[in-house]
């Protein structure tokens, strides 16, 4: 939600925020536990005009691939490509020839 309002995000490099935020890019991350970091960075976003802009940039730039339209698309990829692989199988399975065990009684298995 803060990257889809162009706000940068200051997080801590654990969970699902570590994989989200890049570090410089679109916002900043401090190690656990590291409150005088983390109060660093904020204070850095917040008196360089500079570096707000670009944060606010790629935070932006970030939500893009987390559009519904982009995980519309991306599913429907995946989709496709699970039936191509599929019909591939398939077609590969038809290419095998069956074996017959006409003679074969289930005490022989």
């Amino acid at each position: 939600e803060a990257f889809a309002s162009g706000v940068p995000v200051v997080g801590v490099r654990s969970g699902g925020v570590g994989d989200l935020v890049h570090h410089g890019h679109n916002g900043f991350l401090s190690e656990v536990k590291n409150a005088e970091e983390m109060a660093w960075h904020i204070e850095s976003i917040i008196t360089d005009p500079e570096l707000k802009k670009t944060t606010q940039q790629g935070a932006l730039k970030t939500i893009k691939h987390y559009s519904w339209d982009a995980i519309h698309e991306t599913l429907l990829n995946h989709y496709n490509e699970t039936i191509t692989n599929k019909k591939e199988k398939l077609k590969n399975a038809a290419l095998i020839k069956p074996v017959k065990f006409e003679n074969l009684n289930y005490v022989d298995l």
